[in-house]
């Protein structure tokens, strides 16, 4: 047997002498297998797979054609060539055995080289087959990788759609449609035609007929259909094509084609068009214009439009397409610059554009418009070739931008009011109150309390303001307290009395008691609706009474509805004027501010604190017949009992005195001195710090000395360095349970939140009264003593000579200092210098010079430099006339100093007594810098100490101790 043989053989005889012969003839050129039956033959087919097989007929069990008959029944062994070697010689036997399949037929005896010669023949036949199946079977797997079918179909002359039709499909096409083999889908055209979709069918059918029956064969077969799978369920479509051969006359002989299956490509494009559907829908849908256009400016032609074009410039998208740009054509003509420079700005250099412009409608309507674009696509050269981009109409927006603008920008003009005006009144209020309680002569008491009386009309002025605000921006807040309805009514007739006995009035107050239960609301805000609302009846009436009641309406289910009236006797109103008086900033007739003064904001506030309250005011009056203003409201209500917690009144008897040590964290020495002589009087110790950087480490080093922590912070807001928020929340986090309460002018509703927001327990608004300080500390801290208020009388006089020196010595060289920051571009110093000028200018009754640094600090906040030698020059006029007319004090100061004898035990005395108080940061010590004057050498210790640098103080005091005992 040769090792080398590339083919095989498969002898199946009974006799082993034909055996012998042939696989010695053979053996050399071949691998040779025996079977010596016909089943033992049909086992070995299976198993070896040869080549060819030899076959002898006459065989006991099974004879050779019974062999034959298997072999190519079957599609695994049915092209295998068999040799048929037999010693039947007729030619009926020869004839069967070539009808059942048989490649040759060999008679017994044979020649061996013949038989060779017969098998080399079938090999290359073999090969020849072998070789056509090969690139048939290439070009098979060539189409199942690219998911393609393919048919041969053999044309029936007369008849080339007949059912009929031998149509040969791949087993692709079979699978496509979820056959298993030609049983169920045989190869004839009827298979196809009855799996077509019904709506499909004879549409295909004229396009094939049409290609079959073109005899110039110009006419192709390329179309797309549907065809039903194996259960009639699912749908598949096909995309297919063939080609036709034709004989010389042109007839269609046999036609070849190919099917691919385009089912995903129809479901993504189905999916495709139902998105872009959508997509239309929701373009089309919104407020506005989607827009696609060239880059040819200034045309910008445009090549896409949705259908907002419409709504918004009044055109279709029919109109404007491939037409003018109306669009860029209505750009407002003072907006066209600035749209044109910020496109070659962005578009230009690929970036996206954002604008609001305006466009000028051809009826003469402005819109206001937001347009966003970019670059779609871009030119060879770099520039952009189509724009994509969104406009839409922002008018009513820009509208509701414009009034909140507007109404920032008042409720920030009313905020830096209620800080210019609260700053300097801190002072006013601060040193009359201090000043009163240590006048000894009427007349200056008179005086001060007029001062007290005009300034308290001007804090509720601007309280009106704030309470204003705090309505507008809906942050207005309402207590639910118990309280004695009588209380309330009380303290307004106490409070009215006085203006109404001056104008002869009468006066009638009567609340109706509620027996043993209390209303549960916000008594102060009650308060204040009561008053203004007696406030304008005492003013509008000349002669006879003013009439405040209240009556229970109702009291059921835990509730009390109470009716209050105000109800006067003067001047009354017309219907018009009624509707004018609850407008802001309006009253009933202008002649009535000349005549009677006001803002016309306390009645617009008092009916929407009724309002809030879940009231309403109404008012009833006639011209000469007096007016009645009334309004109900719904209280819950409490039983009263002992140890109910009200709120605490903030009207004193008596004068709290504490114990305890107070941390001033303020950078305006004045006000240092205002709050500092106030805690003074009541017993408490101050440390003070110039801002807030200063203030945290004092509390640091405190707490790292073990010693007690503070017993309250009073925190100004604006410092330089760190400013009141910084250092509020520094100093809480060193965790020493310290209150801080915000100092500050600025007591806007928004700004009270973010003091509160950074743990600020309370606020203290600038200006402030010693009563209403004494309410925080009394919260905060418990007093050890009391007494009667006014029992404590001080001259005053000394305070404000030493606030005028002060100044005198701290501002020699303001000015230069101002105006080197601004060189240096420190800005928020220079700005912070001149603030701080202008309130100690303020402190001091200087107010030609407070109104120069006032402009020369609004110049820095705004940045107005144009004005800044205009500015500074009449800033330097002022101070230099303020430092002359100061000057004659510091000399008779310094004249008082000389004139007292310099004796070294009492000025050693006086040091000991100061030590103490500079250790301790007591700002009492600025009341001995008289006494110091007299000492040789005390200048740099006067000047710490007018600075309020106690530690520096202190070790300035320990050197001049040294030199007075050394001699």
């Amino acid at each position: 047997m040769s090792k080398t043989a590339k083919y095989s053989l498969l002898i199946i005889d009974d006799e082993n002498t034909n055996i012998l012969t042939l696989t010695h003839a053979l053996s050399n050129e071949y691998t040779i297998h025996v079977a010596k039956s016909g089943i033992s033959g049909i086992a070995a087919v299976e198993k070896f797979a040869p080549d060819i097989v030899l076959l002898d007929i006459l065989m006991p069990v099974m004879d050779g054609y019974a062999v034959m008959k298997t072999l190519k029944s079957s599609p695994k062994t049915a092209d295998i060539p068999i040799i048929i070697i037999t010693e039947l010689d007729n030619i009926t036997d020869e004839e069967q055995a070539l009808s059942l399949g048989a490649a040759d037929y060999i008679h017994k005896p044979f020649s061996p080289r013949s038989v060779k010669l017969r098998i080399a023949n079938q090999i290359k036949i073999l090969e020849k087959v072998r070789s056509s199946k090969y690139d048939v079977h290439k070009f098979e797997l060539a189409y199942d990788i690219l998911n393609i079918a393919f048919w041969d179909m053999e044309i029936v002359p007369n008849n080339p759609l007949s059912t009929a039709n031998k149509l040969t499909w791949s087993q692709e096409f079979r699978n496509m449609l979820g056959f298993d083999d030609e049983n169920d889908f045989p190869d004839v055209l009827g298979s196809w035609q009855k799996q077509l979709h019904p709506d499909d069918s004879s549409r295909v059918h004229e396009a094939f007929t049409a290609h079959l029956s073109d005899y110039s064969g110009e006419t192709p077969f390329n179309i797309e259909y549907r065809i039903m799978k194996k259960n009639c369920e699912e749908i598949l479509h096909i995309h297919a094509i063939c080609a036709t051969q034709r004989d010389s006359s042109g007839l269609p002989v046999r036609s070849v084609g190919a099917a691919l299956d385009v089912s995903e490509k129809k479901l993504a494009e189905a999916n495709n068009e139902r998105m872009m559907a959508r997509i239309d829908a929701i373009i089309n849908n919104l407020p506005g214009m989607a827009y696609q256009c060239l880059c040819n400016s200034p045309e910008y032609t445009l090549t896409f439009v949705s259908e907002g074009s419409k709504e918004l410039l009044g055109y279709t998208p029919e109109e404007l397409v491939n037409k003018k740009n109306m669009f860029t054509a209505m750009c407002h003509p003072d907006d066209v610059n600035s749209v044109n420079e910020l496109a070659l700005k962005t578009l230009w250099r690929g970036l996206l554009y954002e604008n609001t412009q305006r466009l000028l409608l051809p009826d003469g309507t402005i819109k206001w418009v937001w347009e966003r674009s970019r670059v779609l696509e871009w030119n060879l050269d770099g520039t952009p070739y189509l724009l994509e981009g969104y406009v839409f109409d922002v008018t009513a927006q820009w509208r509701l931008q414009s009034a909140e603008m507007a109404n920032l920008a008042k409720s920030e003009f009313l905020a830096k009011m209620s800080h210019e005006i609260r700053t300097p009144m801190n002072s006013i209020v601060g040193f009359a109150e201090l000043a009163r309680e240590m006048a000894v002569v009427p007349q200056v008491k008179d005086y001060l309390d007029k001062i007290s009386s005009s300034t308290k009309w001007l804090l509720r002025i601007i309280n009106d303001i704030l309470d204003l605000s705090k309505i507008e921006a809906g942050k207005m807040e309402l207590e639910n307290v118990p309280f004695d309805l009588g209380d309330v009514f009380s303290r307004c007739q106490s409070v009215i009395l006085l203006d109404v006995r001056e104008k002869g009035l009468d006066l009638s107050v009567y609340a109706e008691p509620l027996q043993g239960k209390r209303l549960l609301g916000d008594p102060v805000r009650i308060y204040q609706i009561l008053m203004n609302l007696l406030s304008n009846a005492v003013k509008f009436t000349e002669v006879g009474t003013i009439k405040l009641a209240s009556t229970i309406k109702d009291t059921s289910e835990g509730q009390a509805t109470v009716s209050f009236e105000v109800i006067d006797s003067g001047i009354g109103m017309t219907e018009e004027e009624v509707d004018r008086i609850f407008t802001l900033f309006v009253q009933a007739d202008s002649s009535i501010t000349r005549n009677f003064g006001g803002t016309g904001l306390g009645l617009p506030i008092a009916r929407n604190m009724v309002e809030l309250m879940g009231g309403k005011l109404t008012v009833e009056s006639s011209p000469g017949q007096g007016s009645t203003f009334h309004f109900e409201l719904t209280f819950d209500v409490a039983q009263s009992a002992a140890g109910v917690q009200e709120r605490a009144s903030t009207d004193f008897l008596e004068k709290p005195h504490f114990d305890g040590l107070i941390l001033i964290c303020d950078d305006n020495s004045m006000n240092q001195q205002v709050i500092c002589a106030h805690l003074s009087h009541i017993g408490l110790l101050t440390v003070t710090a110039d801002n807030g950087r200063e203030g945290v480490n004092i509390v640091k080093e405190r707490a790292e000395r073990n010693e007690k922590p503070f017993d309250l912070i009073f925190m100004d807001m604006y410092m330089p360095i760190m400013d009141g928020m910084k250092a509020a929340a520094k100093i809480q986090a060193l965790e020493t349970g310290t209150p801080i309460v915000a100092m500050t002018a600025n007591v806007m509703v928004s700004e009270l939140e973010k003091y509160k927001a950074q743990g600020m327990v309370h606020c203290l608004g600038k200006p402030f009264t010693s009563q209403e300080l004494w309410h925080i500390l009394l919260q905060y801290l418990v007093p050890i003593s009391s007494e009667p208020i006014g029992a404590d009388i001080h001259d005053n006089d000394e305070q404000q000579r030493k606030l005028r020196l002060s100044f005198y010595h701290n501002n020699q060289n303001i000015h230069d200092e101002i105006a080197e920051a601004v060189v240096a571009g420190d800005a928020k110093l220079a700005h912070r210098l001149a603030h701080t000028l202008k309130g100690n200018a303020g402190l001091i009754g200087m107010s030609g010079l407070r109104f120069a640094a006032s402009e020369v600090e609004a110049m820095l906040r705004d940045d107005s430099v144009s004005i800044w030698e205009k500015r500074m020059g009449a800033l330097k006029t002022e101070l230099t006339h303020v430092l002359g007319e100061l000057k004659l004090l510091a000399d008779e100061a310094s004249l008082s100093n000389e004139l007292q004898t310099f004796d070294a035990s009492q000025s050693l005395s006086l040091l000991d007594k100061l030590a103490p108080m500079l250790t301790n940061n007591n700002p009492e010590s600025v009341e001995m810098l008289a006494a110091l004057h007299i000492i040789p050498g005390a200048k740099e210790l006067i000047l710490f100490i007018e600075d309020y640098e106690f530690e520096k103080a202190a070790a300035a005091l320990l050197k001049l101790r040294e030199q007075i005992q050394e001699g």
